[in-house]
């Protein structure tokens, strides 16, 4: 039943969650068919890795790892769960640890050619959904809505 209320109400996420939502749930699926699939080749920071090479260095792990997290991510919007919030915040670097802890324990390739430049588009990203997760009133009322 809160599956039918969460599809009929899709209309009323604010786009910038909207979005979120949908390329979290979307990237999710393509991750996991990427990690599945034989013949799929994945394409970290420039290196292109063919299937085997994805699991004989770990990242098929990480992607295992990454795919719940940005799954539970756009679910979480979609039913407007409060616990989402501060995942949204921090989403980026969630996305990166699975892939740098792989990186430093089995010499896969390294995620990010630049930790700085990294890092300022993390916390970019962090200011800005931290911006609007507090202010603006679509979004706080979004999640404090609460369905009959």
């Amino acid at each position: 039943m809160k599956l039918k209320v969460a599809i009929a109400e899709l209309g009323e996420i604010p786009r910038p969650l909207g979005v979120a939502a949908a390329a979290s749930i979307v990237l999710s699926v393509v991750l996991l068919l990427t990690a599945i699939i034989p013949d799929a080749d994945f394409n970290l920071a420039g290196t292109l890795m063919s299937h085997e090479a994805m699991w004989s260095s770990g990242e098929a792990v990480a992607i295992l790892v990454s795919v719940p997290l940005m799954l539970a991510v756009g679910i979480g919007i979609v039913f407007r769960h409060g616990w989402v919030r501060p995942l949204l915040v921090v989403l980026p670097v969630l996305q990166y640890l699975p892939f740098q802890v792989v990186h430093w324990l089995f010499g896969a390739p390294n995620p990010t050619p630049s930790l700085l430049q990294y890092a300022l588009g993390c916390g970019s990203w962090a200011a800005i959904a931290l911006v609007y997760l507090s202010v603006n009133v679509r979004a706080k009322g979004y999640f404090q809505s609460v369905r009959a």
